[in-house]
């Protein structure tokens, strides 16, 4: 939706001035940044040691995780607002096992990866296991939960520091290795002469027998075909497209949109999502588009629904009747999109929006 997000550790206290007025928020949390409009604010304020990952899936869904004690966490039920300084209570993990401590993760989806591994989330480990662990992910309830298989990658290289992963366009996936020897704060001095300031690497890895993909042209190519790469299977083609189109004149793009939009094919089994990647590049240019959004609010698809009631959420003073649209999903079937709605109502501290919340 055009959100940067990024996260702060234990101990720090920040207040950050803003065209809007100060945003504050101690002992960690994660912010969230909108760039074209200046708007910053707290998107979880939660008691982390030190947040230290966080992806989004293809469906609009935020898991954050902390490294110093490996744990894992589903955004969207932490991330309803809190005043300051308070924090969000104690939350369940969504990974049954963890090992600290981790840097960075990310979801498999990518054809050129075997078909059992999509939809896998990632994640690395540093000191209690030094590789990359692999967890199978299965919808629970409102939330998600995700159960550990074999790993993607293990090493028994004491120096071997994995932080950082992400796939590349084509196909790969990318992994950075600080390689230290030394790591952490004040176990060592900053001046030890282990500390090793010359090495580390990237690692690329492919699989075997598999073909690489066809890195997509996606910068400096017309409006119309970046946005047919709104259809692309990868979340990470699809991601830079929407940046893209994001560089682009808004009044050209959202024409554009409109276009595209009508030409798709409503019998495609994707066309709900095709229809929230469009949402979502109107949300990065900052332009409220009501009827495409309402279609998302009544889409077959839960996960639709969901993710068009988060857009709602950040569109919700100007957008006539936002409140009426909520009441209308309170009682949705899907666990998720309740959550949602939830999520929503917490940002609207009026009488209205506590007695739907009840519901």
């Amino acid at each position: 939706g055009g959100g940067l997000y990024f996260q702060e550790g234990t101990f720090l206290h920040s207040q950050v001035e803003t065209p809007y007025g100060p945003v504050r928020l101690e002992n960690a949390g994660v912010f969230r940044y909108e760039p074209r409009t200046e708007k910053l604010s707290v998107f979880v304020s939660y008691p982390f040691a030190n947040p230290w990952g966080h992806v989004v899936d293809r469906w609009g869904q935020n898991f954050v995780s902390d490294a110093s004690n490996g744990d894992n966490y589903y955004g969207t039920a932490f991330s309803g607002r809190v005043d300051y300084p308070r924090k969000q209570r104690s939350m369940q993990k969504w990974t049954l096992t963890q090992v600290r401590p981790t840097a960075s993760n990310e979801f498999v989806r990518s054809r050129h990866f075997p078909d059992e591994a999509q939809g896998n989330f990632l994640i690395n480990n540093v000191i209690g296991f030094q590789g990359i662990k692999q967890y199978r992910v299965q919808e629970e309830g409102s939330g998600f939960v995700a159960i550990e298989v074999e790993p993607l990658l293990q090493s028994e290289d004491p120096n071997f520091r994995p932080i950082g992963l992400m796939f590349g366009p084509d196909g790969a996936l990318y992994l950075c290795d600080w390689f230290n020897p030394l790591i952490g704060h004040m176990q060592y001095s900053l001046r030890d002469p282990r500390r090793d300031k010359t090495h580390g690497r990237v690692y690329r890895i492919t699989a075997k027998g598999r073909p690489l993909l066809d890195p997509p042209k996606i910068h400096g190519q017309p409006i119309e075909a970046q946005l047919d790469l709104l259809k692309a299977y990868e979340d990470r083609t699809r991601y830079q497209a929407r940046l893209a189109l994001r560089a682009a004149p808004t009044d050209a793009v959202l024409a554009a949109v409109k276009t595209w939009v009508g030409k798709l094919d409503a019998a495609d089994p994707e066309f709900e999502h095709h229809l929230l990647e469009a949402l979502w590049v109107s949300q990065h240019h900052d332009r409220v588009d009501t009827p495409l959004l309402d279609r998302l609010l009544g889409a077959k698809d839960y996960r639709a629904r969901a993710a068009a009631v988060r857009v709602l959420q950040h569109w919700f003073d100007r957008v006539d009747g936002a409140m009426t649209r909520l009441q209308k999903l309170v009682n949705d079937p899907a666990p998720r999109v309740r959550l949602e709605v939830l999520r929503a109502l917490s940002f609207v501290p009026t009488v209205e929006s506590a007695t739907t919340a009840l519901e």
